[in-house]
């Protein structure tokens, strides 16, 4: 169940983040937890990220699946690449707790949201295969075939060449331009 995902996963984020704000107001926060915090936080990101997609066409009529599509990009868009990062930003350069604060409530929010999505009951059908062959099922589907192969390794490569410019970027803007850590969220 897509909603079920969606409502689940933003519940466990808001926690995570909830759990992390104790930590780090304790003065407790250690190496493994944030390595924990960060893995239990990519398993939920990630399943959330597949299913809110997959659940479109359980509540939009099927005319209405483009703009449906290409709102919620849209959305996704302005709001993690724009004003997250500079809302972010400008909050931690206040406090940390604050911006973990905010996080964690925008997580219950979007589960608040999320537990009274309306949606038809158009169920998809079972394969009748456990999740882990579905999963090897599309890695082959994927692996078989030359375009998505190598779509595939183009997204891997970009990702990676990304955030390995992000991790640098934070450097750069910090210590050799001097900017505030309030503003680069902005910059």
């Amino acid at each position: 169940d897509r909603g079920r995902t969606l409502f689940f996963c933003d519940i466990a984020r808001a926690t995570l983040v909830a759990a992390l704000v104790v930590i780090v107001s304790f003065n407790a926060l250690q190496i493994w937890t944030l390595y924990a915090f960060v893995f239990l936080s990519a398993i939920a990101t990630v399943l959330f990220r597949a299913a809110e997609t997959a659940i479109l066409p359980s509540i939009v009529e099927s005319e209405d699946l483009g703009r449906a599509n290409s709102a919620l990009k849209t959305g996704q868009s302005i709001s993690g690449s724009f004003v997250g990062p500079a809302l972010g930003g400008v909050l931690i350069g206040v406090s940390v707790l604050a911006s973990l604060c905010v996080q964690a409530a925008s997580f219950a929010a979007s589960a608040f949201c999320l537990g009274r999505l309306p949606h038809r009951s158009r169920k998809p059908e079972p394969s009748g295969l456990s999740v882990g062959a579905e999963v090897r099922d599309g890695l082959r589907f994927v692996w078989s075939d030359r375009v998505l192969r190598t779509l595939l390794g183009a997204t891997a490569l970009q990702g990676a060449g990304i955030w390995m410019l992000m991790a640098v970027l934070v450097l750069f803007a910090l210590q050799v331009l001097a900017v505030p850590a309030a503003a680069y969220g902005v910059l």
